[in-house]
């Protein structure tokens, strides 16, 4: 397992969640870290404090994700797009999806990056529309 983050006071908790490199992959390990913590040190400057969590796409039970998950309410959980894209991670897919929505209280918003350096640009798409749910969701 793998996490980091990056804070500032009254910011948006993030989780992004991603998996490990598997033999094969076009990119290495140090290289997949490299971008994500380069990419979520640009957290602060936009209201988001991100932690990740790497997890093998192998692991039957996401015990370290279930933890995450349930450490704190996050404000958005992201999904990485190294646990869409491969059709063999579907099955991850879709207990994440299910898992943030079942363990995360209040629920958050998903979002779903689209390169390992792309966290902070799905949080920032998704913000607009945050407010709006918010009212949504209290009956307004």
């Amino acid at each position: 397992m793998t996490q980091s983050t990056s804070t500032t006071s009254e910011s948006l908790k993030v989780l992004l969640l991603g998996v490990h490199i598997a033999p094969g992959d076009p990119i290495t390990e140090e290289a997949l870290i490299k971008l994500i913590e380069s990419d979520i040190a640009k957290g602060p400057d936009h209201g988001l404090n991100i932690r990740y969590t790497l997890t093998h796409a192998s692991d039957p039970e996401y015990k370290v994700l279930v933890e995450k998950l349930r450490e704190q309410p996050w404000d958005i959980v992201a999904i990485g797009a190294g646990v869409r894209y491969p059709k063999s991670n579907a099955s991850l897919f879709e207990w994440l999806v299910n898992a943030a929505v079942r363990f995360v209280k209040p629920t958050p918003v998903l979002v779903f990056n689209t390169s390992p350096d792309g966290v902070v640009e799905a949080c920032l798409r998704v913000r607009p529309e945050m407010e709006r749910l918010r009212t949504l969701g209290n009956g307004a």
